[in-house]
């Protein structure tokens, strides 16, 4: 195995217990993809010995430790991901006897969230000789500062720091980072004044909510970005009223600002865009809202134009579904297949979910980004000899990480089965693939084969 250049053993639930240290023989290794087995235990330090490696994929096991400082010494590396772990302690960069992340200047992607990381983000960690084009360090038990030298990577497009209990103003510098469409601030501790993205123009989805900043008014920067589609500002401190023009943003599709002060009239008229599918104002002092030609969803309950009889056609109890979903009917035939019995005849589809980190949209209605997916997928696989017929959405959702999910279908060509090379060299597609905008960092996994040709059932 000495000569060996990929090694992926993705979605296979029966490898289990630590990754051997003898991992740091194979010197050619060029992607190491370790997705979503049952892999625990630190994460070998002999990692560091893999010089060649470009992608590293830990994600969605059970590691546990500390991130080793050797990963440092992979100076290749150009996709980092430890998510979805149980790692601990503070991110590693360089000391006097050991490199760290920092040095990792070819690096495009760190992800490193849903895990147990403690302590300061590194004022080291970040320079302007990065090449990081995701920071994701979304659901950790980070604390302190945003540190401010995050804003001197002018790579970056996606920050997520969401889900710590980050504290303090949110550096004044990020706004100086051209590239940034999504940044995820919420669920922290931050503090000071609500943050100036004024400039950020290709900026697409911000989720600010769940902090402690100072009271203030609306700030001038939510008219005036025009790509953005989402808007979350749940429990931010504003109050005054809410500019009309930020409902006629030409992308907008969702606005969140419940749990606010904000009061005044809204007036929707006409003038709104007609991408706009949901308002959030509920918990504010609104005085009067008029609906205009809008007919989409709006939800007002806890403000005082509630109580008005006028209201009784616009405040209905109609709760926004805790993590939002939509049902993809006319995109596949029923799939009873999967589950019947193996004598039946009928084709089994291979199911499993792309699970993507980012994105830029929030309507999950919009068919067009479904249209995208597949038309984008089915020539990616019939590029690369992928045995597959048919490539098809079963349904999506939003989870409570904030990540998009989508549900897919593959169905075997010619026959009623996929043999276990034709699931492997899907999974393996997949997960060393990357989708464009506006699907960012994704991973797959799948649900376990039913059966394969001559057995009655597998897992996989």
């Amino acid at each position: 195995l000495s000569e060996l250049q990929i090694l992926d053993l993705s979605n296979n639930k029966g490898l289990w217990g630590p990754i051997p240290s003898k991992i740091g023989t194979l010197k050619n290794l060029v992607n190491l993809v370790l997705v979503r087995c049952n892999f625990s235990g630190p994460i070998p330090e002999s990692v560091g010995s893999l010089q060649k490696l470009t992608s590293l994929f830990l994600n969605s096991n059970s590691f546990t430790g500390s991130i080793p400082h050797s990963i440092g010494s992979l100076r290749n590396l150009v996709w980092l991901d430890l998510s979805d772990n149980q790692l601990d302690g503070p991110i590693p960069v360089s000391n006097k006897t050991a490199p760290g992340l920092d040095v990792l200047l070819n690096a495009q992607h760190f992800h490193l969230g849903q895990n147990k990381l403690s302590g300061e983000i590194p004022l080291g960690l970040f320079s302007s000789k990065m090449s990081l084009v995701h920071v994701i360090l979304n659901n950790n038990q980070l604390n302190g500062s945003i540190p401010d030298t995050l804003g001197l990577v002018q790579t970056l497009e996606v920050i997520r720091l969401d889900g710590n209990s980050l504290s303090d103003p949110v550096p004044e510098n990020l706004k100086t980072l051209p590239s940034v469409t999504e940044l995820y601030l919420s669920n922290n501790n931050l503090s000071g004044q609500i943050p100036d993205l004024t400039g950020m123009n290709l900026l697409t989805y911000v989720d600010l909510s769940n902090n402690s900043f100072d009271r203030s008014g609306v700030p001038q920067w939510f008219t005036t970005l025009p790509n953005l589609t989402t808007l979350r500002m749940d429990t931010t401190g504003l109050e005054g009223p809410i500019p009309a023009e930020l409902f006629n943003l030409p992308q907008i599709q969702t606005v969140v600002l419940r749990n606010n002060k904000l009061n005044g009239t809204v007036n929707m008229g006409t003038s709104f865009s007609s991408d706009l599918r949901l308002i959030d104002l509920q918990n504010n002092s609104i005085d009067e809202f008029h609906l205009g030609q809008y007919s989409y969803k709006v939800l007002l309950d806890d403000n005082p134009f509630c109580r008005e009889p006028e209201a009784a056609g616009i405040c209905k109890t109609v709760q926004a579904p805790l993590f939002p979903n939509f049902t993809a009917q006319q995109y596949c035939a029923p799939l009873s297949c999967f589950l019947d019995l193996v004598g039946s005849d009928c084709t089994r589809p291979y199911l499993g979910s792309l699970i993507f980190r980012s994105f830029n949209f929030s309507d999950l209605e919009n068919l067009f980004y479904y249209d995208f997916l597949m038309d984008t997928l089915q020539p990616l696989l019939a590029h690369l000899k992928v045995p597959v017929d048919k490539v098809c959405l079963i349904s999506s959702m939003i989870n409570m990480y904030s990540y998009l999910v989508l549900n897919i279908a593959f169905f075997p060509p010619g026959g009623a089965f996929f043999n276990r090379t034709g699931i492997s060299t899907i999974g393996h597609v997949l997960n060393n693939h990357d989708f464009i905008s506006p699907y960012g960092p994704y991973y797959f996994t799948d649900l376990a084969y039913p059966s394969f040709p001559g057995k009655s059932k597998n897992t996989g």
